[in-house]
């Protein structure tokens, strides 16, 4: 109910050639010129490929939380990260921002180049985390870091950062120069 005083016209940039959908399921919009489609739902807030397959999710289902998409959020300013619940970060989400500090508390899964050129100095990984991607932190200022629990350091995963000590409790295999160009000094293998 209601009156319109004066029909509404988007910014040219504002339009999408697309169709959405109301129902009982939720809201899905399809977006026709970047061939993807969003629906928010109950479940949650997700993002599908032209294949339909889900590229970013964010869902109070088991706090679950994906980001599937590669470079979401590369080549921005970022100076801070709050991943309460992420626990699947794809290749270079976070590449090319202004990162410092690092927690990954709950990340199960990390991509390749995930982190790579920023300024990080501190990582904190999960207790599930078994494999770190390839060239993940690759250029960054990392001087301590642990990796008790990771199974598998892909190549370059820690190449030119700041590595001066390194301890490994599980590892069993480690990449092509996934620590090559730092200062390291002892290396502890078990």
């Amino acid at each position: 109910e209601g009156t319109v005083w004066s029909p509404f016209v988007p910014h040219s940039s504002e339009i999408y050639e697309g169709i959405t959908k109301i129902d009982q399921d939720g809201i899905e919009v399809s977006h026709s010129n970047v061939n993807t489609k969003s629906r928010m739902s109950a479940d949650g807030f997700f993002i599908n490929d032209k294949n339909g397959d889900v590229i970013a999710e964010l869902s109070s289902a088991n706090q679950w939380s994906i980001l599937r998409a590669d470079e979401v959020f590369a080549n921005n300013k970022l100076k801070e990260l709050n991943l309460k619940n992420i626990k699947i970060i794809n290749n270079g989400t976070f590449k090319n921002n202004g990162l410092k500090n690092v927690n990954l508390e709950k990340v199960l899964f990390i991509g390749d180049n995930t982190f790579q050129n920023n300024f990080i100095e501190n990582v904190t990984f999960s207790d599930g985390i078994k494999m770190v991607g390839k060239e993940s932190f690759n250029c960054n200022l990392i001087k301590t870091i642990d990796l008790k629990n990771i199974e598998v350091i892909n190549e370059d995963a820690f190449c030119s950062n700041k590595l001066i000590f390194l301890n490994f409790d599980n590892v069993k295999n480690i990449g092509k120069e996934a620590f090559s160009y730092n200062n390291l000094q002892f290396i502890t293998l078990n």
